[in-house]
């Protein structure tokens, strides 16, 4: 596991560990290797980076179980339009509700975006990134380390939660993109990269 600045940025120069990329150039194929998605209902527009992913409030893309273990680190471009409802809405998703897991989500009466999920010992967790304006491409990050929780919006830190010694509660859900129970994302996405 290396902390690259690129990751951060999404400029990385080095893809040590780089086990998914999904770069949503008219499909949700893995360029990295062969965790390929399957789509259910959403279409490609023009994104941060040639196309992006359009997830119009009523379509997601389903991706296998993609076990990242205690070290890993997600990032991608992420534009979010109006969203309705009462729920965390899940952006890159693997939470079972109330219970396992985590996710990048938006929550409708919010401007950021958080990463939440479960650890061993504390239990639930919210750690935000910084607030954002709708209609507007940003770059987000999560760094996790065994239990040490840190996010980035364009590179610069925005928040850090100290569960050192704690691990990352589990499940067998497959990775969705854009959609948390009944609760469907609203926005573009684009660059979807997984280090573990």
């Amino acid at each position: 596991f290396y902390d690259f600045f690129g990751k951060i940025t999404g400029k990385a120069i080095s893809e040590d560990g780089l086990v998914a990329h999904y770069k949503f150039e008219n499909n949700v194929q893995d360029s990295a290797g062969n965790n390929h998605g399957t789509n259910n209902g959403a279409s490609f527009v023009d994104g941060k980076i040639e196309k992006g992913l359009n997830l119009n409030g009523n379509s997601y893309v389903e991706l296998i179980d993609i076990d990242l273990g205690e070290e890993f680190t997600i990032s991608t471009w992420i534009n979010r339009k109006t969203q309705t409802g009462n729920n965390f809405i899940g952006i890159i998703d693997k939470l079972k509700r109330w219970e396992t897991g985590y996710s990048i989500a938006a929550y409708p009466g919010w401007d950021g975006l958080s990463f939440i999920g479960y650890t061993s010992e504390s239990g639930w967790f919210n750690v935000l990134f910084n607030s954002e304006n709708k209609n507007e491409w940003y770059h987000v990050t999560v760094i996790y380390d065994n239990g040490m929780i840190k996010t980035y919006t364009n590179g610069q830190m925005s928040n850090i939660l100290d569960r050192t010694g704690e691990t990352l509660t589990k499940n067998s859900l497959p990775l969705k993109l854009g959609v948390q129970g009944e609760d469907y994302f609203n926005g573009l996405v684009d660059e979807i990269k997984i280090w573990n």
